[in-house]
């Protein structure tokens, strides 16, 4: 935080479900902390340790801080900042904006922002699939089955249209998907499928048995679903022992 007068400020934050908290402090010659200015407001957007509203929880730590500085008559530059939670992680995202030669301007930073945040939104939904099959599936006889993958098939010949660069290519690369552990689906794909590809196709499950799929991209990532078809949903007759 900014120095007045060369004194040995301190500013601390701490945020938590139900409040957040503020304090500016001046360290004495002989350590001991002397409390200048606080602030406390409800807290939003976090709920169980968990950010779920990242602008209505900044806005909770602003006005926190806000009455700290108010009270202290010292302005907040950088604080030690506290945050409990189960399963903090953070994610780095690279990305670029076109600027055209003119200084960079809040809407530059806004757009790099938004980038950055789609960018990290693709990554964590990357590999998530559903594998389903109709509920009229027999034993036997054919079955639709359906295979989604969360998947953002970059070809690498598009320019994102707000950072003006071009993305690295990513995209599936195979697909297979076995029942019982016998091969009943396999395709050898390229950037050429949409993003998030869905893929329809007919077995025949002959009695019970898992469907398993696989996928794998050009990264050499795997990525698995599985369901299980049982004798009631088959509509297979118990045998009596």
């Amino acid at each position: 935080m900014s120095q007045a007068d060369d004194q040995k400020l301190i500013a601390a934050l701490d945020i938590g479900s139900s409040k957040v908290s503020a304090i500016i402090a001046r360290e004495e010659d002989d350590g001991r902390l002397i409390v200048l200015g606080t602030g406390q407001r409800e807290s939003r957007g976090v709920k169980r340790g968990f950010i779920t509203d990242m602008a209505a929880s900044e806005f909770a730590v602003r006005e926190a801080v806000e009455l700290a500085e108010r009270m202290s008559g010292l302005t907040v530059e950088d604080v030690w900042a506290s945050y409990g939670a189960g399963g903090l992680v953070s994610d780095v995202a690279n990305v670029e904006v076109e600027l055209g030669g003119h200084p960079v301007e809040q809407a530059d930073i806004d757009q790099l922002m938004t980038a950055g945040k789609d960018a990290i939104a693709a990554r964590a939904n990357l590999g998530k699939m559903r594998l389903r099959v109709s509920d009229e599936a027999q034993s036997g006889r054919p079955a639709i089955a359906q295979l989604m993958i969360s998947h953002p098939n970059d070809s690498g010949l598009a320019m994102d249209q707000v950072t003006r660069s071009y993305a690295t290519p990513h995209f599936v690369r195979s697909v297979e998907v076995r029942y019982g552990g016998k091969l009943v689906m396999n395709a050898e794909v390229d950037f050429s499928i949409s993003e998030n590809p869905n893929f329809r196709f007919y077995f025949v499950p002959n009695g019970e048995g898992e469907l398993d799929a696989k996928v794998v991209d050009n990264e050499n990532l795997e990525f698995t679903a599985r369901v299980k078809l049982d004798s009631a949903r088959l509509g297979l007759a118990s045998v009596p022992r």
